[in-house]
């Protein structure tokens, strides 16, 4: 069987933490961002796994990502989703693949 390589951990939360302050203005420690990545990428729907097969595109996986991270930190701040910051959801996505991914 084939080794899957998993992204850098310690790096994706810093990711998810530049990217959520600009997208919600919201933070969360860093164990709900490990934790919370750790569930998408590899808990039930193993996000990375299908990534990794080629049965979903890197930058779907990285959208999956990011909106989960959004809606972690919206909950956690208790703002409203209207409230939302200024970060696009194209600009969390192609940072979330860099991360994940090693792009960029």
């Amino acid at each position: 069987m084939k080794e899957i390589r998993r992204p850098d951990s310690a790096r994706l939360v810093r990711c998810a933490r530049a990217i959520l302050e600009k997208a919600v203005g919201g933070a969360a420690s860093e164990t709900d961002l490990a934790e919370k990545i750790e569930e998408v990428l590899y808990g039930p729907k193993q996000i990375w796994l299908a990534a990794q097969e080629g049965l979903v595109q890197h930058r779907e996986a990285a959208e999956v990502v990011a909106a989960h991270l959004e809606s972690l930190i919206v909950d956690k701040g208790g703002r409203p989703w209207s409230e939302k910051g200024t970060a696009t959801s194209g600009e969390r996505a192609d940072r979330s693949e860099a991360a994940i991914f090693g792009a960029g």
